[in-house]
């Protein structure tokens, strides 16, 4: 194989091929590589995905934060007028 001196950066083809077959190519000497084109779409997917999440997580947080400012306060208010 002509690879380049120093260390490679990418995916093990046997790995990657067990959840993408598609992208993983087999040569005649059994050599498997990945067709890193094929990644892109995947990947700005699982992008998307990840995106989502987080939009979630940020909405959640926000209604737990006014939540926790609605307790205090209410527990303010009782501590002010001495029914705690």
């Amino acid at each position: 194989r002509d690879f380049e001196e120093g260390n490679q950066i990418g995916f093990i083809a046997q790995e990657l091929e067990t959840l993408f077959p598609e992208m993983v190519m087999t040569d005649s000497e059994g050599y498997k590589s990945v067709d890193y084109g094929r990644l892109t779409p995947v990947l700005v997917e699982a992008i998307k995905e990840q995106q989502k999440t987080i939009e979630m997580l940020i909405e959640r947080q926000a209604v737990m934060e006014s939540r926790l400012i609605q307790t205090i306060e209410e527990y303010s208010s009782l501590e002010t007028s001495g029914q705690r």
